[in-house]
């Protein structure tokens, strides 16, 4: 461990009433600076280079949306899922591309 650096990747995750990682900010890295004054807690954040989104039903992650600096949305979800409320479990899943895979079917033999 050193010195905060200028080019430094700073992460920031807020969480949600359950605890839940609702939010993470990326601000900085290799080829963006931050504004390094003192220790982290007084570090002062530059633009935010992208954050996540995620949303969460009974517990389990439903989704998760990355918007850019400028705060648009990019045009997809990098998680997309349909949860059982019931048991929490995901049902139904899609992909980048909003596309639901095919699954085999389990067949049992006797």
């Amino acid at each position: 461990m050193g010195a905060p650096g200028a080019n430094d990747l700073i992460a920031v995750f807020t969480s949600d009433s359950y605890g839940n990682v609702a939010r993470e900010e990326y601000y900085g890295g290799d080829g963006h600076t931050v504004g390094v004054v003192g220790g982290l807690c007084t570090t002062a954040t530059n633009t935010r280079e992208y954050r996540i989104d995620h949303d969460y039903t009974a517990g389990s992650l439903k989704s998760s949306r990355y918007f850019d600096s400028a705060n648009l949305p990019l045009g997809f979800l990098a998680v997309d899922q349909d949860i059982d409320s019931g048991t929490g479990l995901a049902h139904r899943s899609r992909d980048s591309a909003e596309v639901q895979p095919v699954r085999a079917a389990c067949i049992g033999l006797l």
